[in-house]
This record gives structure tokens, sequence and C-alpha cells, in this order.
């Protein structure tokens, strides 16, 4: 099978290849990539070079570790010999030191820095076209059967006692009194029956009466112990109120400085930003996690929240936590539940918090010393999600998160599990 498009890459970088592909499989772009690490394999040269030579465009994910890799030199070489058109969408610093030739080739091109670019390339060469996302249909659920009317038991049993009354009469007919007298006796036993019935319901009634007694004064238990609770709530809040206006005017006079721990009683963290002389500033919060910036189901919906703000995260949170369907988004959500004044940071926050070493170092030691995780800055793949949506071309799909590790700032596909820290301002 021929492919359009040849994908040449890394293995470590395959998340950010991951994300390429999943953008040219909505784009309907029809390509082939080495996604089973075919290298070492009997047959890996008659696959590589048979679908270098069948593509008709060659996307080179450019960085410091494909520049470096012997097998993507090789498919390049290969792809310059046979005049494919080369994309280079490059994702990091890099130079081929060890290739002459591939240095020259590269030296005066015109690199792709982004996915939409890539798009818009692919585009411009044919390659790109709309494939609709069919849903599939959503079953009716069945009615349910409607219920039939039952007669009271005790109606049933009236029936019976005046059918053997008719029916004894019935058959006395003209037989005579002693016929006449079956059907008194036969009368007098129904009459019997009925009493007996009667003075059941009556007893019935009677532990009905009980117990209805019994839940009554149940009810006025609870309702007794409700209030007392409701009581002794109402005191414990009153307190905590008293000691957050106390700790609150604490507060308005004390300073910080970045590398600080952070308590009002309400919020904890540790600064990592001040102004106004140490007295207002932002903190980062103890714990982080991995999450998705929206779900699957969201992701295949393609909506634009509007998120744009670089400086600003609390607005961006603001502007998803208003959303009906904010709980499709599950970084922000995360943030939020730690309260009002937390949120997910804007790029430019979390820039300052990852890559600058006079706010990182102090930080890192405070919440190690508060029992805290770190933001392990030398770990491979500590990427950070931030608020903001890609503002161009793939809004719907992609956001931006920062690379503690690689010390930059990327973007990505929004269902991606990424690292999670939430901010606060104080």
């Amino acid at each position: 099978m021929k492919h359009d498009v040849f994908i040449s890459y890394s293995r470590k970088d395959i998340k950010i290849t991951e994300g390429l592909c999943e953008v040219l499989r909505q784009n309907g772009v029809d390509y082939w990539i080495d996604d089973n690490n075919i290298h070492g394999s009997a047959n890996f040269l008659s696959e590589i070079t048979k679908n270098l030579k069948q593509c008709k465009a060659v996307i080179f994910v450019a960085s410091a570790n494909s520049a470096a890799s012997e097998w993507t030199q090789k498919e390049l070489l290969f792809a310059i010999k046979h005049s494919k058109d080369i994309i280079p969408y490059k994702i990091g610093e890099f130079s081929f030191d060890d290739n002459d030739e591939l240095d020259f080739v590269f030296s005066n091109v015109q690199w792709v820095d982004s996915i939409d670019k890539v798009i818009v390339a692919l585009r411009e060469k044919g390659f790109v076209g709309i494939k609709p996302v069919l849903q599939p249909p959503v079953p009716e659920p069945p009615v349910p059967p409607t219920p039939k009317p039952r007669l009271p038991w005790w109606l049933w049993v009236l029936i019976a006692a005046l059918a053997v009354a008719v029916g004894g009469w019935l058959l006395g007919g003209d037989r005579g009194t002693r016929g006449d007298l079956d059907a008194q006796q036969h009368q007098a036993d129904s009459l019997a029956q009925v009493v007996e019935v009667e003075r059941h319901r009556s007893d019935s009634l009677a532990l009905v009466a009980q117990r209805l007694e019994k839940e009554k004064a149940e009810k006025e238990r609870i309702a007794r112990e409700k209030a007392e609770k409701e009581r002794i709530a109402q005191e414990q809040k009153a307190k905590e109120k008293a000691d957050a206006e106390r700790k609150a005017v604490q507060q308005e006079t004390k300073t910080y400085k970045v590398g600080d721990y952070y308590d009002d009683g309400v919020k904890q963290g540790v600064v990592f930003q001040v102004w106004d002389d140490g007295r207002h500033g932002k903190i980062v919060s103890l714990d982080e996690t991995e999450l998705q910036w929206c779900t699957d189901e969201q992701y295949n919906k393609k909506i634009v929240v509007g998120a744009e703000s670089n400086s600003d995260g609390k607005a961006n949170t603001d502007r998803v936590m208003a959303r009906s369907d904010a709980d499709q988004y599950p970084a922000f959500v995360w943030c939020r539940n730690k309260g009002k004044d937390w949120y997910l940071p804007a790029i430019e926050e979390l820039e300052l918090l990852l890559l600058s070493d006079p706010v990182l170092i102090p930080v890192n030691s405070e919440l190690y010393n508060k029992g805290g995780k770190g933001l392990h800055p030398t770990k491979l793949g500590s990427w950070f999600w931030s608020s903001n949506e890609q503002v161009t071309l793939l809004s719907e799909y992609m956001a931006f998160y920062v690379d503690a590790c690689n010390e930059q700032t990327n973007e990505t596909v929004k269902r991606h599990k990424l690292y999670v820290r939430a901010v606060a301002t104080f």
C-alpha cells in the first residue's frame, strides 16, 4: 500500500511524534511511520526503502535526538537521493556535527516550527483532505410495560363469600326445605368468614397505628440530633471564621520572598513570585498529578474554549470553569477543586516557575522541606500543562506545555496526560 507521507523521527521523541500523527489523521493525511521499531528486524531495510520510494514527501521531526540517529540520517540521505520533498519540523536545537552532507543540505532551509505549519505545508502540496468523523447511532431506551391494576386481597375474599352464597341459593333451587337449609348454612359460613377477615383487618390497623407512632418518635429523635449537630457546626464555623479573620489581619502585614512557605489557614503553598514589597504574590501547590487537558469525548467534539492569555492563568481557568461542560477538562477541575483562588497556570507563569533557576532552586528546596513533591526539572518527560490553547489553526486540538527538562515551550494534543501543578495568588 502506497502512502503520501513518510515520517522520519527518533523514538526518543515519540510523544511529540504521536501528537503529529494524531493531527495528520484528523486532517486525512495518509502517512507511514515505523511505530513497531522494525530497525534490526530481518526486513527492515526493504520496508524503509520501499516506503521512502513510494511516498511523495518526507516529514523530518528534527531534534538533537534525530540528528544523532544513524537511521534517521540514512533515511534523509535516501530521500534526498530520490528527490523527495522534505518538510523539516523543528522541535529543538541541534546540528549535524558528524554528517557534513546533511549539515550542508539543511543549512539554508525554511524550518517549520509548529504542527499547524506542517499541515499548511502539506495542504499546499495537496496532501490534506478532511475526513468526517462518524458517530454511532444512540439506541432509544425500551418503553417499560404498563403495570396491570390489582384488586386488594380483602375484596377478593368478599367476592368469594358472595359467590358461595349465590351459588348455594341457585343450586338449592326448588329442592325444598333441605335445599333452603343448605343455602342458609352456606350463607352463615360465608358471613362468618367475612367477620373473621374484618377482625384481622382491625388487628392490622392497630399494628399500623403502633408502627406509625414509633416512626413519629424516631423522626423526632433524629430531628433533635440534627438540630444539635447544626448548632455545633455553626459554633465551629463561627470559630473558624474568627480564626481566619485573625490570620488575614496577620497576613496583611506579613511579607514574603521567593521560596517562603505560605499558609493563611485556607491555602498553603510555596511562594514563586512577589510584589508590593512581598505582601502579595503567587504560590505553587505542594502536590501534583497527571491528567488530560480535556477528555477524549471533548477532544472529538473539536471545541475551542478561548483560553488565550499567556500571563493570566486564572482568567483562562475561570473561562473554562464557567462552561456547562467544565467537568470535561480534568486539569482545570483538579486545580479549581483546591479552592476558588487556585488555577492552571498560563505559559509565562509556568516558564517563570520551571525555567528560572533563581526561582526554581529555592522553591524546590522548600517543597521538599514541607514534604511536598519536587518539580523534577532533570527528569525526562517532565512536561507540565499550561492553561493556554494553541491560538492558530489547530486550537481545537492543541494546547501548550512547558518541558522543564529541555527548557522549552511546545504544543501537543489536549487529550494527552501531562503533569499538572496548581497556582494561586495571595
